[in-house]
Order: C-alpha cells, then structure tokens, then sequence
C-alpha cells in the first residue's frame, strides 16, 4: 500500500542571493548612517558586517558576552538553540571599545522596531531598495570563508550553522576574492 503522503510534491528550496555589498555601497551605508537620527545605527551595521551575528543576536547581545581580552563574543541563545563563539575582527573589536567607552547600556542599544524603521528609511536613502538586513550576515559570512581560506567547517562554527551546506549557502565569493586564491 502507499504511503498517503507519496504523491504531495515539496516545493524546491529557493534559490540563495548573491548580492554582495560593494565597497562603495557600505561607505554609502555608514556614512549615511553615521549622519541619521538613529543613535547606533552605524555601529549596528559595522557589528552586522563584522561579526556575522543574526539580527536578534546582535539586538540581544549584552557587556557580559563581551570578552575584549580573547577577543570572543559568546552567543549563548541563539536561532538554533546552541551557543557559539563568534571571533572578533580589529575593526568590530574597535567599534564594542567606542561603545563601551559612550557608555551604551549594551553592545547594540536599538531596538528591534527602532532599527526595522531606521534601516526601511536608510535603504531608501542609499539607493539600496532591496537590500535586506540579513544581507549583511551573508556578507560578513562570505568574507570570514575568504579569511578563513574556504574552511566550511570553521565557518559553520562561526556562523552557527549546525550543517555545512547551510554555512555554505551563506557564501558568495566576490571575483578578486576567487582570484585571489590564484597568487597564494
């Protein structure tokens, strides 16, 4: 006999985006940023692009998961239910130290409304109309496999995948950066 549930067709998985944020595009971004009415919007952006953390990871982050000394963020709650540690680069590194040293409550100090109306308002601004929030964990994810040197596993660490082919669903290469692997 057949399973009842046999002939129901599941929809193909959509496809991944490829956008990738120029460099001109995030100074367009941060400068626009910088001169909103929105306090931390920058700094909400840097963090996005440097660390790889999802929207709710950033927003939620506290001081105590903060550890400046070995350079670590702690994610303890995360989309999927386990932690991880999250690298910090020079400049996300440098960005948490100015905060710190304002005085913010937390690390990112918007909430989760503030930053949707700020971000809807700073797209628009910036000529940018489709580009998404989310877009900047793919972009912070595609340049940790660059520095990590395609390491999937390592990536998947970092962003919190708990599959590989998710981590690597994340990953749009730019071509200087595929080139790049021609001259190592």
């Amino acid at each position: 006999m057949d399973h009842p549930c046999q002939p129901v067709k599941f929809p193909a998985a959509s496809p991944a985006r490829i956008l990738r944020l120029s460099l001109d595009d995030e100074s367009r971004l941060l400068s626009l940023a910088r001169g909103s009415r929105t306090m931390g919007l920058a700094s909400a952006i840097i963090l996005a692009i440097e660390t790889g953390l999802r929207r709710s990871e950033l927003l939620s982050l506290s001081w105590d998961q903060v550890d400046f000394d070995r350079r670590i963020l702690g994610i303890h709650d995360s989309k999927n239910g386990h932690g991880r540690y999250v690298p910090l680069t020079q400049r996300a590194l440098d960005e948490l130290i100015m905060l710190r040293g304002q005085g913010a409550d937390k690390p990112c100090p918007l909430s989760t409304s503030a930053l949707e109306t700020a971000w809807k308002r700073l797209k628009k601004t910036a000529c940018l109309p489709t580009l998404r929030f989310h877009d900047l964990r793919r972009e912070a994810l595609s340049r940790w496999a660059h520095r990590l040197k395609g390491d999937i596993f390592k990536l998947s660490m970092i962003s919190g995948h708990r599959t590989l082919q998710m981590a690597q669903r994340y990953v749009v290469p730019s071509q200087s950066e595929l080139l790049s692997f021609l001259d190592a």
